[in-house]
């Protein structure tokens, strides 16, 4: 295809020479498509190709973001270079007990005991079939466990809303959530 030596553009402005020698070379395989930057034409041999040259890209907002990615990566070091599966088997083995199906059923039969039925014990409503999930109250990502005492069943949807927060935080948070949308409501009326 090229000859040995020939260096690959990367990133300087293609001459005719250059572009001429493609055409002849991969008739088949040329593609030419516009820039999303400097609305130049360019020969692209992937389709997925959006940009002309890297300065083009950088300039992007896909280069940004590439840019932002790479910059927040560095700053978290080794520990963000661990796969997300072996960061959750550290985080499992770190919660010590392994959450057991016996576990679970106690929480669940604690529970329908205690409120009669089965309930969230973080907005305590009752919970519909199928909408319940088992929550940690003191989260395994800031040292929680899977012990029996640390376990609670929420809604689904409560649990996603708590995320990782403690219970005092996941009360004060929505305690300034329905605060903030009285307020907005008050300023429509």
């Amino acid at each position: 295809m090229f000859t040995k030596g020939h260096q690959i553009n990367t990133g300087r402005k293609q001459s005719q020479d250059w572009i001429d020698k493609v055409r002849n070379t991969r008739l088949d395989k040329k593609c030419i498509k516009v820039c999303l930057a400097c609305k130049k034409e360019y020969i692209a041999y992937w389709a997925f190709r959006k940009y002309c040259c890297r300065r083009c890209y950088d300039v992007s907002k896909h280069g940004r973001a590439a840019r932002y990615a790479r910059k927040w990566r560095g700053r978290q070091g080794d520990e963000y270079r661990i796969s997300d599966r072996i960061r959750s088997l550290n985080r499992k083995r770190k919660a010590g007990v392994p959450l057991t199906l016996p576990i679970v059923q106690q929480v669940y039969e604690d529970n329908i005991k205690k409120y009669g039925t089965l309930t969230c014990y973080l907005c305590m409503h009752p919970i519909v079939f199928r909408d319940d999930s088992v929550d940690h109250i003191f989260p395994v990502s800031r040292g929680g466990t899977n012990e029996y005492k640390n376990l609670a069943i929420t809604h689904l949807r409560c649990n996603v809303k708590k995320k990782d927060k403690t219970i005092e935080e996941y009360k004060k948070w929505v305690k300034g959530a329905y605060h903030a949308l009285s307020q907005e409501k008050e300023k429509k009326t």
